[in-house]
């Protein structure tokens, strides 16, 4: 379990090419953290993250393989890692597309399959993962998504699609984890920012760094101090401020 100063002991990483995620492991490294479950459905990214994890000085990185559109073999990968060891921290993210998003009509299937992929794989895996820290008994998962806005016709619709996804479901997901003592952390970040959603250099200039990001939610996750069962982080901030400018007195 994560110990009174925030050290967590062990993480479950799904979407090891996403460099949200690889931020976040590595905003977690700590004098406990010895061992992370890297899950991917890609074997190449797969391979490349549990390298990054391992070069944040983890002595003991775990790559778990998962076939996509198969639910009940996502399922056993989860649980394998469950059945391992206690997980502390699960972090979720959709990996984005390491080819240039396409709106041409011979690409549309290309583009379903990577939904399948981004979108409802990851939803799935997120609901198992969600159930497993409920048996469990403790645990923070951590959902990266985008808050709702009009998408800019420049960045990746597809992978924006799967972000506003997440964003939608982890209420739901929340539930789960709840039910018997875990809590959920959403970063809600706003599209245009996220590093993620783009190729374009001129567009990625003004996004967030993945540092940036997880530097912002690292906290929220190693609090020891009882909060909310489910939180929601707006990035950059100054979401945040507006949010609260305009929410309704009570």
């Amino acid at each position: 379990m994560i110990d009174g100063v925030g050290n967590v002991s062990s993480v479950l990483v799904v979407g090891a090419a996403n460099p949200l995620c690889l931020a976040t492991v590595d905003r977690l490294v700590g004098p406990r953290l010895s061992r992370v479950y890297a899950l991917d459905s890609n074997p190449d990214s797969l391979s490349r993250g549990a390298q990054r994890i391992a070069d944040f000085g983890v002595p003991n990185v775990s790559q778990l393989w998962y076939p996509s559109r198969d639910p009940v073999a996502q399922r056993a990968a989860v649980t394998s890692a469950f059945e391992e060891s206690d997980v502390d921290v699960i972090v979720i993210g959709p990996s984005p597309r390491t080819d240039a998003a396409s709106t041409d009509a011979m690409a549309i299937e290309d583009n379903a399959e990577y939904l399948e992929r981004a979108l409802i794989d990851i939803v799935n895996l997120a609901g198992q993962c969600a159930t497993s820290i409920a048996q469990q008994g403790h645990g923070v998962m951590t959902l990266f998504s985008h808050s709702p806005r009009k998408i800019p016709a420049n960045l990746d619709h597809d992978y924006c699609a799967a972000m506003a996804s997440l964003h939608i479901l982890a209420p739901s997901i929340a539930q789960v984890t709840a039910s018997n003592g875990g809590k959920t952390i959403c970063a809600a970040i706003d599209p245009v920012r996220d590093p993620n959603s783009t190729r374009d250099a001129g567009v990625r200039s003004s996004a967030m760094s993945p540092l940036e990001v997880a530097s912002e939610i690292v906290p929220a996750i190693v609090a020891r101090r009882k909060r909310r069962t489910f939180e929601v982080i707006s990035l950059p901030r100054s979401l945040r401020k507006s949010a609260l400018r305009i929410r309704p007195g009570r």
